[in-house]
């Protein structure tokens, strides 16, 4: 059936499995994309740069470990279960106490470091920014934009072309 493809990618995901996977520090890795934004697994240890995003909130789910978020004028302690955000253009910095599992929900183009380039940013992973950076700064969002936009087009496109069995279940 035409519609089979859609199901097949839509997958399960396991935490522990993925945490499983990687045992670097600071190194965010994606494991899903809901519209423009990225789920990332994070293992932290230790106390991170001070940094912003200019344009991007930035959300922070510990799964395991115990994590304070400092900002300028005040702290905030974050266990098993707990959830911030930190709002777009705030200062803040990440310090693990011991190790500490993170789920991060952030646009796809957050850099980790934010303003700050330093030995814990992690290169982008689209290769956009690695070819255009330095020439056109911004051009690789708009040309990440306009790919994933003629992309959710054509999908929308196709997926509607399609009767989907599915949609008359209850």
């Amino acid at each position: 059936m035409p519609w089979q493809w859609i199901c097949d990618i839509v997958q399960k995901i396991n935490l522990d499995e993925k945490f499983a996977a990687f045992d670097t520090v600071w190194d965010p890795k994606v494991i899903a994309a809901v519209n423009d934004q990225h789920v990332k697994l994070a293992r932290l240890r230790g106390e991170f740069v001070w940094h912003r995003h200019e344009n991007e909130d930035e959300l922070f789910f510990v799964v395991d470990g115990q994590l304070t978020i400092e900002f300028r004028d005040r702290s905030v302690s974050l266990g098993p279960g707990d959830m911030l955000v930190v709002p777009r253009s705030v200062e803040h910095r990440p310090v693990a106490h011991g190790e500490v599992k993170l789920l991060l929900i952030e646009p796809a183009s957050t850099r980790n470091t934010g303003n700050v380039e330093n030995e814990l940013t992690v290169p982008s992973r689209n290769g956009f920014d690695r070819l255009f950076a330095s020439k056109t700064p911004g051009l690789s969002r708009l040309i990440e934009r306009s790919i994933a936009t003629f992309a959710r087009y054509l999908l929308t496109k196709t997926v509607k072309s399609f009767h989907n069995p599915r949609a008359d279940m209850i």
